[in-house]
Formats: structure tokens, C-alpha cells, sequence
């Protein structure tokens, strides 16, 4: 009936790879796939009329589209354990402020672990109508690469799709 695209896990697969492949796929690009795909196995993307190249791309957009759903989902369960809808708005104002500042990726809002943790409670007010508007801290790098505590006051909505809005923001000079 042909050949047909298997996992090799025991083995070389029974049935033989197409002419017009080559006998181990590129292993520079996903090393972590050859070992699930062998030389008999991997050229699938042959009989679906794919270049390897392609094929490496497809699979690694899928798991990076997984992962980063996954991230997602943990960022808004844990924002819900500590606070609701008020906790999404605090994570989702972070968001937002950062896309103010110098430097983004030196953004700290605190954390337990050094004892300056900022509880959603404290700095979040439900203003209504899905609303909040949230009064915090920020430490970040300006310009001179020096580190600064700035307050700031972020006003974020949750839409009907479960999608954040911000209103406004503003961060202190």
C-alpha cells in the first residue's frame, strides 16, 4: 500500500522511505525531533509534499503557539487565586506600564521573596462597570541605567471577550 509516516520508537519502520529522501533528516535545527524521528520515519514531510525546512517550521510554531497558551492560562490562574478579577487587573496593568517605561525588561513590581510584594488587594480598586484603577510602584532603570522607584496610577477594563483595556496610565516623572 506504500509507505506511510510512523514514529519510530523500535526500531526501523517495516515499511521503506521514499526514493527522493535522504537517509537521516538535518539534525543542526531540531536536535530534540531526531530522536523520535528516525531515517526510516521522519520523511513524512516528503510524502506530503513538504520541504524539511518547512516541516521543522510547522512543528516549532506549533509548540511555541502551546507554550505560550500555556503561560497564559497559568498567568490568569494564578492571577484569579490571588485576587479575582482584581488580580487580573493588577498582572494586566503591569502589562500596560511597561510598555511606558525606559526599560521594560528592568520592570520589578515586587515580589515575596524579597519582602516588598505588593498584595492586588492594596493597590487595586474596583471602580465598577469592570473597571480598576490601580495605585502602585514600580523600580526600573532610566536612561543612566539607574534604578528608580516610581508610583504610578493605571486604569484598566475587562472587556466582554475577556480581553483587558487600558484607560490610562500615568507613571511619575
Amino acid at each position: 500500500t506504500g509507505w506511510q509516516p510512523t514514529l519510530n520508537t523500535a526500531g526501523p519502520s517495516p515499511t521503506a522511505a521514499p526514493k527522493n529522501a535522504p537517509r537521516n533528516p538535518p539534525t543542526n535545527k531540531i536536535p530534540h525531533l531526531t530522536t523520535a524521528i528516525t531515517d526510516r520515519s521522519w520523511p513524512c514531510a516528503h510524502a506530503f509534499n513538504m520541504d524539511w525546512d518547512k516541516f521543522v517550521a510547522e512543528i516549532e510554531s506549533a509548540a511555541n503557539k502551546r507554550r505560550l497558551a500555556e503561560k497564559q492560562t497559568n498567568i490568569g490562574q494564578i492571577a484569579k487565586e490571588i485576587g479575582g478579577d482584581e488580580g487580573l487587573a493588577w498582572v494586566m496593568s503591569q502589562t500596560f506600564v511597561k510598555k511606558t517605561l525606559k526599560s521594560p525588561s528592568s520592570a520589578s513590581f515586587g515580589s515575596l521573596f524579597t519582602g516588598d510584594w505588593q498584595k492586588p488587594s492594596d493597590v487595586t480598586k474596583h471602580l465598577g462597570n469592570n473597571e480598576y484603577r490601580i495605585n502602585a510602584w514600580v523600580d526600573s532603570q532610566n536612561s543612566f541605567g539607574a534604578t528608580l522607584r516610581k508610583k504610578f496610577t493605571c486604569v484598566v477594563r475587562k472587556n466582554d471577550d475577556n480581553t483587558w483595556s487600558c484607560l490610562s496610565v500615568h507613571v511619575e516623572e
